[in-house]
């Protein structure tokens, strides 16, 4: 259920830009390792290759800033 998954991992629902401003929240918190999971029950290559057209290059864009916080 969807409130046991809240308290075992976080989460986040939306578009390309939206999921890199969230891992990047992390990013800038420290994080060094970002595992992401794609929840599909059909063929998840189309959202791992939007991860990696659209996210991955927006990460790689920034330098990591030190002092943020995560979402």
């Amino acid at each position: 259920p969807l409130e046991g998954m809240r308290k075992l991992q976080a989460f986040y629902g939306g578009d390309a830009a939206g999921l890199a401003r969230w891992i990047r929240g992390y990013l800038e918190a420290g994080a060094r390792h970002v595992i992401v999971r794609l929840a599909t029950l059909g063929d998840p290559r189309p959202m791992a290759a939007a991860v990696s057209e659209n996210v991955l290059p927006a990460l790689r864009q920034r330098e990591p800033v030190s002092g943020g916080s995560a979402p």
